[in-house]
């Protein structure tokens, strides 16, 4: 189960947004929120699946002017693990699923969605995160779970995509997993896990 609340500053009073997401009568079923982003004047959602297929979705509601999200995609691939704008389109990192690579989808404000990068790992559920503007680029993070690859991809575009850091070549740990990304007094920052020591 998952929902988005609004928080107002000044009273520090939390009001939903729209409708929950769970499997509860009058909800949104199928998956719980995991990313968000501004675009458009609308909050868009991605939702993790919760059937074990490829059918990541994600909504979108205009705060404030409408009391229900809207469907905007219901067949991503499985999980959109984060989202950000950059040049005007929306950006999705997804994960792969059931034999389907992983990727990051763009969508266009008239609502035509493309996949510009997608890598292969042979582990299942491996997913690209960590989807941040910096220095008049987009960067994600793509995790290849056990057996790599990990690293950091970058595109000015939106549409080419290269490899800035290989994470397995620059780093002798296990497991090159990210946690948060974070722009910071001109310096991008990323969080990186271990699964060794």
């Amino acid at each position: 189960r998952g929902r988005v609340f609004r928080l107002e500053t000044t009273t520090g009073t939390l009001t939903q947004i729209g409708q929950a997401f769970s499997s509860n009568t009058g909800d949104i079923a199928g998956g719980f929120p995991i990313a968000m982003a501004s675009f458009m004047g609308q909050l868009f959602v991605s939702l993790g699946a919760t059937d074990n297929a490829t059918t990541g979705k994600i909504y979108r509601i205009r705060p404030s002017i409408e009391t229900a999200w809207t469907a905007d995609s219901t067949t991503i691939v499985d999980w959109g693990f984060s989202m950000a704008v950059f040049q005007g389109n929306l950006y999705i990192g997804c994960m792969d699923d059931l034999g389907v690579d992983a990727l990051i989808l763009r969508r266009t404000p008239a609502g035509v969605y493309s996949t510009v990068d997608t890598q292969t790992s042979t582990d299942e559920s491996d997913y690209y995160t960590g989807l941040t503007v910096y220095s008049g680029a987009l960067y994600a993070h793509y995790y290849g779970v056990a057996n790599g690859p990990w690293n950091i991809r970058r595109s000015t575009d939106g549409t080419t995509w290269a490899t800035d850091l290989d994470l397995n070549a620059t780093f002798t740990i296990t497991t090159k997993q990210t946690g948060g990304t974070l722009v910071h007094n001109g310096d991008l920052y990323w969080v990186l896990i271990s699964g060794s020591s």
